[in-house]
């Protein structure tokens, strides 16, 4: 609404979130008003949606790297009708499914630490089928300023190496596409080039990175900020490894799995405060093959995060998840 005033409220250190949901209209011009608790006053704007275009399609394909490494490269397409978007900003957000290596339906507690006893237990937590989300941190932006048409066909996203074990079992990306400015663009590409520069002798040397925020109380303070209304538009997809590749040779799981063999009829101490740790879990088991067979058969242990997927994400199903 022309002339309303928004308040937005730290919900989190650093993040702020308007106490009334509203959102930027294309034609609208939009200005920002910060003051701090010590009374420093600092603005940006006004600033307006001056194109809309649409995020029309996400895909992904079999590529290659510039090093020769094969992969699965995410590209994005999408257009303006009306030919007046010229730069485009992405970010994403990944979750890929984890299944544990091995999901035993039995757990190992510690029944008496002397004598060193262990009991096998039925397993009651959900820890075999997890899910892990990756929010990304890099830039990634593109003109079509030099083109004929405001379209952006199969522009490169993301790009995850065959071997990446976030291609094991299902794997889903969310891609946003944010219309800018060409002064939100010149940002976001002064930052990228900042973030590449590697060494003191790099030809180009990091400097102020000029935004559009200014201090209102004091012109010679230089302020590192940027006031941005875009227009996003989004799509998510998701893909398995056999949808990119045939060979049925799927990544690894994410760390080794051997196994180590429990005697409980004459303990090893040392496997024994590993399984009292925590650090190892319950696999399986099976008797030695000795004559006369030993009372209890052998356990087979290995390290937790091969059956407990908790470590590297939560058993709590997204809601968007598709399977």
């Amino acid at each position: 609404m022309i002339g309303s005033d928004y308040i937005f409220l730290e919900n989190e250190h650093g993040k702020y979130i308007s106490a009334a949901p509203f959102g930027a209209r294309q034609g609208i011009d939009y200005s920002l008003s910060i003051v701090t608790a010590k009374g420093s006053s600092f603005s940006a704007g006004p600033i307006s949606i001056d194109s809309d275009a649409e995020l029309e399609s996400l895909r992904a394909v079999k590529a290659t790297a510039e090093n020769g490494e094969d992969g699965v490269a995410i590209l994005a397409s999408g257009s303006d009708l009306q030919g007046d978007a010229r730069f485009y900003r992405y970010d994403y957000e990944e979750t890929y499914k984890i299944v544990s290596f091995s999901n035993p339906i039995f757990d190992l507690v510690v029944v008496s630490e002397n004598p060193p006893i262990l009991k096998k237990v039925p397993r009651t937590t959900e820890d075999n089928i997890c899910y892990q989300s990756k929010i990304s941190n890099s830039i990634v932006i593109t003109t079509t300023e030099n083109l004929l048409e405001s379209q952006v066909k199969d522009f490169q996203i993301r790009f995850l190496p065959k071997n990446a074990f976030e291609l094991r079992t299902r794997y889903s990306i969310l891609v946003n596409q944010y219309v800018q400015s060409q002064t939100a663009h010149t940002f976001y590409e002064d930052l990228q080039e900042f973030s590449n520069i590697r060494t003191v002798f790099a030809q180009t040397q990091p400097g102020f990175l000029k935004g559009n925020v200014i201090s209102d109380n004091n012109d010679k303070i230089r302020v590192l900020g940027l006031f941005e209304v875009a227009q996003v538009s989004s799509k998510r997809i998701f893909i398995e490894y056999d949808d990119v590749f045939s060979d049925n040779d799927p990544p690894d799981y994410i760390i080794d799995c051997p196994l180590l063999e429990y005697d409980p009829n004459n303990p090893d101490l040392g496997i024994f405060d590993l399984i009292k740790s925590g650090e190892y879990r319950y696999r399986g088991e099976r008797p030695k093959g000795l004559t006369p067979e030993p009372e209890e058969p052998f356990y087979l242990i290995s390290l937790k995060g091969c059956v407990d997927c908790t470590i590297y994400g939560t058993n709590i199903k997204p809601d968007f998840w598709e399977d």
